[in-house]
Formats: C-alpha cells, structure tokens, sequence
C-alpha cells in the first residue's frame, strides 16, 4: 500500500477513539512490508526455516555457524554483542517524523518523573499514548524482527516498552551510565541522523558506536551492555526505542496471535 494513501483514507476506526493520542498517520496502525527494508525483510523470510531447523535438529544446532542465517549478512558488528541492521525504510522513518511534528503540536513529549534525572530524557510510549500503534509494531516485532534477534541470541522477545524518544540540548544532551531496565534486548533505530550534530552511543568498557543512518536498528543485550547517550551539541536526535524481553507463554499478554503475526503485504 502508498503511505501517501493515508492522506485520502478514512482509517480512524484502526485506533480507538478514546486512546490519549489519535494519529495523524493511520497506516501507522497496520502492519505492512512498506515498512521494512525489502531486501532485509526477504532475508528474513529466508531464515524462519532455518531458525527452525535449529531449535528441532539437534545435529544440525551443534554445526550451526552464523553464516548459515541469510539475515546475518545484513548485520553489522560494532562491537562485542552490539550489532546493527537495516530495518525500517526511509518512509516508514519520515512518516514517523511527520507523527513526531504533530505529536509535538498536540499531546507533547514528557519525561518519566520515576526514572532517575540522570537519565530521564523526554519520551512518547506508544502503550500509554497509542496503543493501537503499539500493538502494530509487535506485529512487526513478532514476524519479522524475532528471527533476527534469534539468530544473534537465539532468544525472542514478548513483551517490553516501545517508545519515541526525543534528545536536544535545551533539556538533556546525553544520560549517564545505565542500563535499560529488565529488558533483555534493546533495539535503538535512528529516525533523523545528519539532521544534529553529536549523539551516538558509548558502552561501558566496549567503545562508541556513531549515529546509524536512518532506520537502522543497534541491538544488544540490556543486562551485560551498560550504555550511555553521548552528548548533543545541536539539533534535535528522534529516536525509536525498544526495551524488549522474553516473558513465559503464561505472562504473554498477546498471546499465541500476537507470536504469530506477520505484516501485511503492501
């Protein structure tokens, strides 16, 4: 489907009408291949199999080498256990920002006053403002990015906070040491880099990672990987964020539909 079909197409009823935020851009609501990157998300489709064969085939597990996953040759090492990929297209990342300009004209961006000052930064958690984008990007998460994150860690995840998140130099330019909660993954996709100067990323004992280009995500495990956000010296850094972890099926809030989803076709 054309993104720019949105701006033609009646698609409230696909956010219900008493969530704190109504979008602007509704196909943000449904789950589509428009959204990924096409050759990453043919690559992933490619490694479901394999994926398989690896959690059913014992034989075949103890050989396994990651060249063996089609979609390890679109990630990028940086450094130990932090890994990027192309993921989400350029106009997925620009509609996003278009949602960014007018959440900023409505409802607004704010901290979470429980999280340390050290590291509050101003935040739009899509569970709490918009669950209806919030429950399309799981679909995504749930068919698509899984197979990446099993095969870096042979882990999926199922529940976690998914949030946009807003860096500048007038509230805060960087956080300090931490790390991302009780989440076990963490996935950070640029939405504007070249549009600020600075940013970036700087792990613990590890180095630095620059600002990725636009859509790609920076994946690595929370709980070794204490991180901080180096300073901003202009501009404003949008950031999509996903502190994900793997709950028992029993705590699974979606469920087997929620496992099993896979985006729409365009």
């Amino acid at each position: 489907m054309d993104p720019a079909l949105s701006a033609t197409m009646d698609l409230n009823f696909l956010e219900p009408s008493n969530s704190p935020y109504l979008l602007k851009n509704h196909l943000l609501c449904v789950p589509a291949e428009w959204m990924l990157v096409p050759e990453v998300s043919e690559s992933i489709e490619q490694t479901k199999p394999v994926v398989k064969k690896f959690m059913d085939d014992m034989e075949f597990r103890n050989d396994a080498q990651p060249i063996d996953f089609p979609v390890m040759d679109h990630v990028s090492t940086h450094l130990p256990n932090v890994y990027s990929i192309p993921v989400f297209s350029d106009n997925f990342c620009m509609m996003v920002l278009d949602e960014i300009n007018h959440i900023k004209k409505t409802n607004g961006f704010s901290v979470n006053e429980n999280e340390s000052k050290d590291v509050q930064i101003e935040e739009f958690v899509l569970s709490d403002k918009s669950p209806g984008w919030y429950y399309t990007m799981w679909q995504i998460i749930a068919g698509k990015i899984n197979v990446v994150f099993s095969a870096l860690f042979n882990k999926i995840v199922t529940d976690g906070v998914i949030q946009l998140a807003n860096y500048n130099p007038k509230e805060i330019t960087q956080t300090t040491w931490h790390h991302d909660g009780d989440a076990d993954i963490t996935m950070v996709v640029p939405l504007n880099t070249g549009d600020y100067e600075g940013g970036g990323t700087e792990f613990w004992n590890l180095g630095t990672v620059d600002p990725l280009p636009n859509g790609h995500g920076l994946i690595f495990p929370t709980y070794s990987h204490m991180h901080r956000g180096l300073p901003l010296k202009s501009g404003d850094r949008y950031l999509f964020v996903f502190w994900l972890k793997q709950l028992n099926n029993e705590d699974n809030k979606y469920g087997e539909e929620k496992n099993n989803s896979t985006p729409a076709e365009s």
